[in-house]
């Protein structure tokens, strides 16, 4: 039996790989983008930024937290609207290598602002994704 573990210790080693998509187990996010605002029948675009935040749980589960803002003219351009919103989530991974589709929830809020009045709004929110990773660091 002592002849036969260094035998399977050796051959365990050389079949095992190592797990891309689990890198320090929690990653940053950037993100920029369009955003519409409807105000009745007009619809107002504007842009849109934030940072995002994961942190591996275990067994495919994982926290998430963002934080966004965002800015518009408003309809009758006479000033901008200006947005924050952000929240913490929790998304589940169906696998956990180089290429991860996921299904989260997350608890958003948004707050905005314009010259005159100000708008809050919070709401539990389902969201779907894809993660790619084309390098240890770089998804």
């Amino acid at each position: 039996m002592r002849g036969l573990t260094p035998a399977v210790l050796v051959a365990s080693a050389l079949a095992s790989t190592h797990a891309l998509a689990q890198y320090e187990n929690h990653a940053l996010s950037l993100s920029v983008g369009y955003v519409a605002l409807h105000q009745g029948v007009v619809i107002v675009p504007g842009i849109a930024g934030g940072v995002g935040w994961t942190d591996y749980i275990d067994g495919g589960f994982e926290w998430t937290a963002n934080a966004d803002a965002m800015l518009l003219p408003e309809p009758d351009m006479t000033g901008n609207i200006f947005g924050v919103s952000g929240g913490p989530g929790l998304r589940y991974l169906f696998l956990q290598e180089s290429i991860r589709p996921w299904v989260g929830v997350a608890l958003g809020y948004l707050l905005l602002f314009r010259s005159d009045q100000s708008w809050s709004h919070l709401g539990l929110g389902p969201s779907l994704g894809l993660d790619v990773f084309l390098t240890l660091q770089i998804s």
